[in-house]
């Protein structure tokens, strides 16, 4: 019986499992390319998916520079120089530039050079501090509030930042404020901001040594006006005494309505005999205008109590209780008078 050639045999081993290597590579390269298929499957949406997402989030960017009712930016910024990277479209509204105008351009090439030097230096502020900027700037006769903030993206030193239009809010707060220091009725200043003034008033006057009075006026029957006419015409008596009095006085007096028929008139540089005569003169342009109610007329008068800032004067409640003194005196003596503190 013949043996077999070990080195035959060993050959065609060799050859089997060449074979079989091949094989399996085959097999490999086939799995291989299923799965790169089953992965570019599965990439194909996924990657469209992110891709939708960024033209989503350009697209809202886009929206809100283009739609913000604030003004939005974002510059990149250097030690020397900061340079427009994206902006909302009402800057065209605010400088006369638009967008599109900004992007790429450095603030020297925007504004003019103390403006764009004071901007790049507070971006650079903000960004090597890492701090938050609010600033308040007024701009063509407009208000406005602005915030500057440091942000990070990859390499690049940024900030971002807003400004709002505060110009109505001021004239809001303005008014407010005004309408907080006025009588309501006579649009005079009340007696909250009476004191304030007088009290600056007093101060000065002490400091400078100057003279100052202070004058505690009734309107006389004020009552009996509205008892027969109508509080409507009491309002109007009170009207004519507030109109008569601010067509006589200077501009550093103050006239104010202290509530119901009292009023109060500082003066300023003035003694306790000038006071007097201002009064004077005052009761008599009122009393030579009396107001004509339909049934008849009404002869308006007032009674008036002065009183002079005096050296030991510590506050305006002081100066106040002597005119308030005074008053008392001229309403005792038959109303329809001014009178001066004891001791003048």
């Amino acid at each position: 019986m013949n043996q077999p050639n070990p080195e035959t045999f060993g050959t065609a081993r060799t050859r089997w499992l060449i074979q079989e290597m091949q094989a399996r590579q085959a097999e490999l390269e086939s799995e291989n390319a299923s799965l790169h298929q089953r992965l570019q499957t599965l990439q194909t949406p996924l990657q469209a998916q992110v891709e939708e997402a960024l033209r989503d989030s350009q697209e809202l960017l886009t929206l809100l520079l283009r739609h913000s009712p604030i003004y939005v930016y974002i510059k990149e910024v250097t030690p020397t120089e900061s340079r427009v990277l994206q902006a909302s479209d009402n800057f065209q509204d605010l400088i006369g530039i638009s967008a599109q105008d900004m992007v790429g351009k450095t603030m020297s090439q925007l504004f003019p050079a103390e403006i764009a030097a004071k901007m790049s230096a507070d971006d650079w502020s903000v960004v090597s501090k890492g701090e938050v900027l609010k600033q308040d700037e007024d701009l063509n006769g407009r208000n406005y509030t602005s915030i500057k903030f440091p942000i990070a993206h990859k390499a690049r030193t940024l900030v971002a930042g807003y400004t709002i239009d505060i110009t109505e809010l001021i004239r809001l707060q303005t008014t407010l404020q005004q309408q907080a220091g006025t009588d309501e009725l006579t649009g005079i200043t009340n007696r909250r901001r009476f004191l304030e003034l007088a009290s600056t008033e007093i101060k000065r006057a002490q400091r400078l040594n100057h003279p100052l009075a202070i004058a505690v006026i009734d309107m006389d029957r004020l009552k009996q006006i509205n008892d027969a006419h109508g509080h409507a015409a009491g309002d109007q008596a009170l009207m004519r005494l507030t109109q008569i009095c601010q067509a006589s006085i200077r501009a550093i007096d103050v006239f104010a309505r202290i509530g119901g028929d009292e009023f109060i008139l500082l003066l300023p540089q003035t003694n306790c005999q000038q006071a007097y005569d201002v009064l004077r003169r005052l009761s008599l342009a009122l009393a030579s205008q009396p107001l004509n109610f339909g049934m008849g007329s009404v002869t308006l008068n007032i009674s008036a109590g002065i009183a002079g800032l005096a050296s030991g004067d510590d506050s305006v409640d002081t100066l106040l209780k002597r005119g308030d003194r005074a008053l008392y005196l001229a309403k005792k003596a038959g109303r329809n008078r001014v009178m001066m503190e004891q001791g003048y």
